[in-house]
């Protein structure tokens, strides 16, 4: 083998960038002044049992919006931050809600937004106007 190859092999991997629902939950909490408090998933709070699972998430965090006059722990009362492992996975996961509330609308709505390995979960119980002003967040400040 060449210096070179061998180099390349001997090489420590890139890691790759962590990133964490509760810090995207608080980046957009500064900038979205209803939301009331943000509140961090783990293994015995979490609404969806989804957090460390096979594929599930690897972190998830909970928005409370005060326009959403519900203190559940789930996206109804404002929004929820879901991080994956691949952008694939996240993709997969937002497909999937939005099949069910398709096919089912009496489970209610919601809008999803999908960031590299991230899914912004905004409940349908908010006005549009509230998805709109999370989205700008979500997109640091791009509509």
């Amino acid at each position: 083998m060449t210096r070179a190859l061998l180099s390349r092999i001997d090489a420590e991997p890139a890691q790759p960038v962590t990133v964490n629902a509760t810090d995207l939950a608080n980046a957009i909490k500064a900038k979205v002044p209803e939301v009331v408090t943000v509140i961090t998933c783990t293994e015995s709070n979490d609404p969806d049992n989804l957090i460390g699972r096979p594929n599930g998430y690897t972190s998830a965090a909970l928005l409370q919006d005060a326009r959403a006059q519900s203190t559940d722990l789930s996206n109804d009362s404002g929004v929820v931050i879901e991080v994956f492992a691949t952008p694939e996975a996240a993709q997969k996961r937002s497909d999937y809600i939005l099949s069910i509330l398709t096919a089912s609308p009496i489970l209610g709505s919601e809008w999803n937004h999908v960031s590299e390995a991230s899914l912004m979960r905004v409940s349908g119980k908010l006005p549009p106007s509230a998805n709109d002003e999370f989205a700008v967040a979500w997109n640091n400040g791009r509509p």
